[in-house]
């Protein structure tokens, strides 16, 4: 990107992240003249950096070209962090996944308290897929890390992890940029969907939008006139750790009642352990006592087989989402609000409960208003979404401070 102005930069940055970009969207987007952009146009198609990817047509029937970035423009890698392990992609200059690779963290890194063996953990697989994308000609631009728990964005510290061990105000960008000498940009779990659903699912096109993440933790991603909102420390959307006064587990926040004992991943399979070892009769009660053989999938086939105590349980902690929505809405009275993450496998029997709740506890003008969905989850989600909001900061960066380098957070 040498060489580059900063019209230049504008524009290849709008063919990135415009959803349609034409010379028309492209000129109001960055705020120049239509000759000015037709100039840089044929300037970067003629240097091989973009190209002409269709025609879209007005409502005269008058066409404009399409354009795209070339594939091979430039490569971004998106990580997302787990209790277990991580996922990593790497996409190209069109969005598209080109590899991906799951890794598990070793036993003695997720038992230590010492941070450093778990950020070797998880820069070694990078560093492995980077080099690899390198042989093949293929340089990184930026990387994206999706963290689970709590981080302050502004100052790029990793607050706490969640379940991991050893993590306490960690300085995740610094730690990862510095051995790799690459841009890192770090966020929360639930912002990194709620910026996947903005730019390729079910948020396309819509100002305002909550994304409701059930996962390892529980989050809100919240959307306000197409940005990303944070909060005056980044921690915004805390959702998990409202208090819900019909729930006595204890959090490892310390408190009681958390919505996230209730509703994330593993609080969803501890109600259903303390369940069956209560002696209810029922067909999950053979994988009650094997470790690991309690699953969301065992518990889902249970309640397709109309197995009363997956349907009950699961009508109840629908329940407690449905709580969760309630709140979102009647503070941020969303366009849509979409509940996603590990959890969303459990659709059809948590949607009747959810509906009924909200039916409970919001006025019907504003629920009338709001769409409410769930949106398909697989675990490079979060990963695909961490490369994608990594390019999309690696272009403000250059933009704002004009610079080449690539370590511009790295200090």
């Amino acid at each position: 990107m040498k060489n580059l102005t900063k019209s230049d930069l504008q524009i290849l940055r709008s063919i990135q992240l415009l959803d349609l970009p034409t010379r028309q969207s492209i000129s109001s987007d960055v705020n120049l003249s239509l000759l000015k952009v037709s100039k840089v146009l044929k300037f970067l198609e003629d240097s091989g950096s973009i190209r002409k990817a269709g025609k879209s047509f007005s409502a005269s029937g008058r066409p404009s070209y399409i354009y795209e970035l070339n594939p091979a423009y430039l490569y971004s890698l998106g990580a997302s962090i787990s209790n277990v392990g991580m996922t990593i992609v790497a996409i190209n200059a069109t969005k598209n996944i080109i590899k991906t690779n799951n890794v598990l963290f070793t036993d003695k890194a997720l038992q230590s308290d010492d941070v450093n063996l778990l950020i070797n953990q998880i820069i070694e697989p990078l560093k492995s897929m980077q080099n690899e994308l390198a042989a093949q000609g293929k340089h990184l631009s930026s990387i994206g890390i999706s963290v689970p728990g709590m981080i302050d964005t502004a100052k790029h510290i990793w607050l706490s992890g969640l379940q991991l061990p050893g993590i306490d105000h960690v300085d995740i960008n610094k730690e990862i940029c510095k051995r790799m000498e690459i841009p890192v940009y770090a966020e929360d779990n639930s912002r990194i969907i709620s910026y996947c659903e903005k730019v390729l699912g079910q948020g396309k096109n819509i100002k305002n939008f909550v994304v409701l993440y059930l996962g390892i933790g529980v989050g809100a991603g919240i959307i306000i006139n197409n940005e990303i909102y944070r909060g005056a420390h980044g921690t915004a959307g805390e959702i998990g750790h409202v208090i819900n006064a019909n729930n006595n587990y204890r959090c490892s926040c310390g408190n009681v009642g958390c919505l996230e004992t209730v509703t994330s991943h593993s609080g969803i399979l501890r109600i259903f352990r303390d369940r069956l070892s209560e002696g209810v009769h029922s067909p999950l009660q053979i994988y009650s006592q094997k470790k690991g053989g309690l699953t969301f999938e065992s518990i889902l086939k249970a309640a397709d087989n109309d197995d009363k105590l997956a349907r009950d349980t699961l009508f109840e902690i629908g329940q407690f989402i449905g709580d969760a929505c309630t709140i979102l809405i009647n503070l941020f009275n969303p366009e849509k609000l979409i509940i996603t993450g590990s959890v969303a496998i459990f659709e059809k029997y948590l949607s009747e409960a959810i509906k009924l709740s909200l039916s409970r506890k919001i006025v019907s003008s504003i629920l009338e208003q709001t769409v409410i969905t769930f949106t398909p989850y697989s675990s490079t989600n979060e990963a695909h979404g961490a490369a994608l909001f990594a390019i999309s900061q690696y272009w403000d960066d250059l933009i704002t401070n004009n610079l080449d380098s690539t370590d511009l957070n790295c200090e």
